[in-house]
């Protein structure tokens, strides 16, 4: 009954040979895993802490691991002076930045005005010397013949002296388009020819088939339908309107030259755009609208304050010079294009100036003369 082993039939069983030896293994295996779990637990406590030093230095904080004398986390008063020192740095460092790019906003905003103002003296010049030029001819033999055509010429080609096609000026420009004819040959090909003092419709044979006077042109309506446009004439010309295609660009080139040449007689040409009907600018003068937007003044983009990216505080100050030195590097070449146009504008308005004294000259030595031969026959006659 004392024997360990004995079971119900009174038989001795042994104990399993190595069953203390496997109880040992097992035991250190326990324990060594203990050990290293520890072991890798006070180098992660370490690595953090260490990890938390660098960051409070960063930040200037003390270096007291629990902030204050008080261990209660909080930065020392030292710590708080060096924190809010930098973050004064830091808006002052905005405060330039806002700055700088509203001085450049500002500096290319008065260039725009400026090229604008050059824009209109220049066009105005321009229009001066078109009513000199058309003053010396009228003091010709030959702008009789275009005085009757200024009047209004309408179908030409049915009348039995039909005038032949004056040769092409040197300010003359020609607008080619395309108009109906019939349901058998359908469209047929012509071309506008602005003169100073009138506009000339020309078949593809080089004939003369109208003309028109620009204050018989009563207005221009760009219709819906890609490409076509009206001429519509003033109630005392015969025919109401001119109906034409025109192609690509030639459609802006059209209304623009007549808007020009209209300025250019002293009037102002009404566009009325057919809803639907793709809009643009026509006024011969260049507008601050259309120059903004040759320069990209029309789009906002770029940065406008500090780069937060999410990284490191060193890293996102740098993207934000970044960012502010690719504003500053694109102001400035927006800047000095507009000069460059502003040069090229002010070249284009002395040579327009030099021309106009030489014609100013010109048609006041003419009319000095025609008075002197209006005096004389006068004086032998009366």
């Amino acid at each position: 009954m004392g024997n360990k082993g004995s079971n119900h039939g009174g038989e001795a069983v042994a104990a399993p040979p190595n069953s203390d030896v496997q109880l040992d293994k097992d035991l250190d295996r326990v324990a060594d895993q203990m050990a290293k779990n520890k072991e890798e637990k006070e180098l992660e406590a370490k690595r953090r802490a260490k990890e938390e030093d660098r960051q409070r230095a960063e930040l200037g904080l003390d270096n007291n691991p629990f902030g204050g004398p008080d261990g209660g986390g909080a930065p020392s008063p030292a710590a708080q002076a060096v924190v809010q020192k930098k973050k004064s740095t830091a808006q002052e460092l905005d405060d330039v930045y806002a700055n700088t790019r509203t001085i450049a906003n500002e500096t290319k905003d008065l260039t725009l005005d400026t090229l604008v103002t050059i824009d209109g003296q220049y066009e105005q010049t321009v229009a001066g010397n078109r009513k000199l030029q058309s003053i010396n001819e009228t003091l010709t033999e030959a702008e009789k013949n275009m005085a009757k055509m200024e009047q209004g010429m309408f179908n030409l080609s049915s009348s039995k002296n039909q005038p032949d096609l004056p040769p092409r000026g040197d300010d003359d420009v020609e607008v080619v388009f395309q108009q109906w004819k019939n349901v058998f040959t359908r469209y047929h090909h012509y071309k506008i020819r602005f003169c100073n003092g009138c506009i000339m419709r020309i078949n593809h044979n080089q004939e003369l088939k109208d003309t028109a006077s620009y204050g018989q042109i009563k207005d221009m309506t760009v219709l819906q339908k890609e490409g076509f446009l009206e001429i519509n004439f003033t109630p005392a010309v015969p025919e109401d309107k001119w109906t034409m295609y025109c192609e690509q660009e030639d459609l802006q080139a059209m209304v623009k030259e007549m808007a020009r040449r209209k300025q250019y007689a002293g009037e102002d040409l009404h566009v009325v755009f057919a809803p639907g009907a793709p809009r643009f600018e026509y006024q011969p003068t260049v507008g601050a609208d259309e120059r903004k937007r040759q320069f990209g003044m029309d789009k906002s983009g770029g940065s406008k304050g500090r780069a937060h990216a999410g990284g490191t505080k060193l890293s996102n100050m740098q993207n934000t010079h970044d960012a502010f030195l690719d504003d500053m590097l694109n102001n400035l070449d927006t800047i000095g294009d507009m000069n460059q146009e502003l040069g090229h504008t002010l070249d284009r308005h002395v040579t327009e100036l030099q021309k106009q004294q030489e014609l100013v000259k010109e048609t006041d030595d003419r009319t000095k003369r025609l008075n002197k031969r209006a005096d004389d026959w006068l004086a032998k006659n009366g």
